[in-house]
């Protein structure tokens, strides 16, 4: 996860209007395994049953709740750096 990313993900939260306790994830769009996401589970976890769709070097933990609700995505990939 970018550090940059961090940031960009507090300042969303401290400016959102909606108020209570409200738990995202700021997770990375992908791993930083050099092994494709899919052939990993398959590997290692092979009765795991997958649900929804996973791209190549996707992340397993969801995002999703960050980017809908702050309106917040991950701008920055280590894989764009080397």
């Amino acid at each position: 996860m970018d550090g940059r990313d961090v940031g960009t993900s507090v300042e969303k939260a401290i400016h959102q209007s909606k108020r209570g306790f409200h738990p995202y994830l700021i997770v990375a769009d992908d791993t930083v395994m050099p092994i494709p996401t899919k052939q990993i589970l398959s590997e290692r976890y092979p009765n795991t049953p997958l649900k929804g769709d996973i791209s190549v070097y996707g992340a397993l933990l969801s995002n999703e709740a960050a980017k809908k609700e702050l309106n917040w995505k991950p701008k920055h990939s280590w894989r764009d750096h080397v």
